[in-house]
């Protein structure tokens, strides 16, 4: 199992800086006014008029001198974390498929980046958008459907509070779900009617107001949990979380109740709207941030509003999501066409997938099949056969051991079992990274329940597996992994 998922590096960098995990919970809204004002998100009159300008056009009254792309790679190493902040950029490097988005293009570097004030131009919300910064802020996220600001000069940790996170969420959590935590998912419902999901949780303080975000009309709402309110899941000592929209690639995005939020809906068309949560400690109070975000909210203007987000199979665009049962295709290698029987999960990355079932009653993680390509040892020794991989697995790993060889793509396949594993070690990589790059990157960790089967294809040696946390739960991601291999061909695009 790779443990470098996009569902594993940000989720749980987002649940320790407060954005996102998974679970239920109860939350109220105030009703609607029958003909509510429309209050335009304005910025404060003390902002400045002008200000230098980065990857857009010229700044509108004095002219200031455009920041070069390099200060981007000169000033990150102002920002904590420098391990932390070179494994980000790895990741995003070497381990996502999409590309990177319009700010990292202007600097030429991957996030996370800093910041200085200026005018900057993202298309990581579809929507191309625009927006000014009075100050610095940290650049950690900008993938399709997600991008995050954290306040540089306000948070002490590389990803921490106070922030604002920017997402065309996949799907809205059905205000009725009462999962408790995890490892269930929460159940999603069709469209976005966040009024319906505030009035549904009447256990949350909300102040509703109708704004205007870069001339679309929106609405804010702020939100906190009071003193002793019963409402989510435990996601910490002390802490509640109530999941309140599904992110495409990254699971639920939570609210939390040691924190306070103001969350925009700004729609675009008919499909996802276009969210920003705003995100403090409840213990510190909003302060200056409240009046920094509307600020930031007033500046933003966008291009011709994209709809949908993505493609009816944004899998094939190497973007995590839901799937359906029947045919599919999945960009691995060189490509690989196969079916499922049931709707699942997937979570994709460059060079490996998984197909996830859910729906189980996991601890750990789910039962899985992973679809993939095994590259090189941990020490960066290329794999050329399926056989060289199976040595190396039944030589790594204690309690690895050859099965009988069987058939899988129309040839000879290398199998092997590894039951009650020590789990996460790393045993090979699924990309060839510089030497310079952690060897942990794109990993495949052993797990505690896993049949590996190994072919070569004209890319290299590929893999099909079924994972589990345990000997009983393996029996239906074997029985996925059969139905997945009998209807497996490699079909290039």
């Amino acid at each position: 199992m790779t443990k470098t998922s996009r569902w594993v590096l940000i989720v749980a960098a987002m649940v320790a800086a407060a954005c996102g995990s998974s679970a239920d919970g109860g939350a109220t809204g105030s009703e609607p006014a029958d003909e509510p004002a429309v209050e335009e998100v304005v910025a404060a009159e003390d902002a400045p008029t002008s200000t230098p300008t980065h990857a857009t056009d010229a700044p509108t009254e004095e002219p200031a001198e455009e920041p070069e792309p390099a200060a981007a790679g000169t000033s990150s190493d102002e920002m904590p974390e420098i391990q932390f902040q070179e494994g980000l950029r790895s990741d995003f490097e070497y381990g996502f498929i999409s590309p990177r988005g319009a700010i990292q293009d202007a600097f030429d570097a991957y996030a996370p980046l800093l910041l200085e004030p200026g005018t900057y131009t993202t298309d990581s919300m579809r929507t191309p958008m625009t927006f000014s910064l009075d100050q610095r802020w940290r650049l950690i996220v900008e993938l399709p459907s997600y991008m995050l600001l954290v306040d540089h000069d306000r948070a002490t940790g590389l990803w921490d509070l106070p922030l604002i996170q920017f997402n065309r969420p996949e799907a809205m959590i059905d205000p009725t779900d009462t999962t408790d935590g995890p490892p269930r998912l929460p159940r999603t419902v069709d469209g976005f009617d966040y009024d319906a999901w505030f009035e549904a949780h009447p256990q949350l303080e909300v102040e509703r107001s109708e704004v205007a975000v870069g001339g679309i009309p929106s609405v804010r709402y702020l939100i906190a949990h009071p003193d002793g309110a019963e409402i989510g899941w435990p996601c910490r000592p002390g802490v509640q979380c109530t999941p309140l929209s599904m992110l495409w690639d990254a699971g639920p995005q939570d609210l939390q109740s040691d924190e306070l939020f103001a969350f925009y809906v700004i729609p675009q068309g008919e499909g996802s709207p276009l969210t920003a949560l705003s995100v403090v400690r409840a213990d510190e109070g909003w302060g200056e941030f409240l009046a920094i975000t509307e600020d930031l909210m007033a500046s933003i203007e966008f291009g011709p509003v994209v709809e949908p987000v993505f493609s009816e199979r944004p899998w094939e665009d190497g973007v995590g999501s839901s799937v359906p049962a029947g045919p599919l295709w999945f960009p691995v290698g060189p490509g690989f066409a196969f079916e499922v029987p049931q709707d699942l999960r997937a979570d994709m990355r460059r060079n490996w997938s998984w197909l996830l079932l859910e729906d189980l009653d996991f601890q750990l993680f789910p039962p899985n099949v992973e679809i993939a390509m095994a590259v090189e040892s941990p020490e960066g020794v290329p794999f050329e056969t399926a056989d060289q991989l199976a040595d190396h697995l039944v030589e790594r790993v204690a309690g690895a051991v050859r099965l009988a060889d069987a058939e899988l793509l129309g040839q000879r396949a290398a199998r092997v079992q590894m039951f009650g594993v020590r789990p996460n070690e790393l045993v090979f990589r699924h990309v060839d990274t510089p030497d310079d790059v952690d060897r942990n990157l794109a990993g495949w960790f052993t797990q505690d329940y896993v049949e590996l089967w190994a072919t070569e294809t004209d890319e290299g040696v590929f893999i099909l597996t079924a994972e589990a946390e345990s000997e009983e739960l393996l029996a239906p991601a074997l029985e996925l992994h059969e139905f997945v291999r009998d209807t497996l061909v490699i079909e290039r695009r």
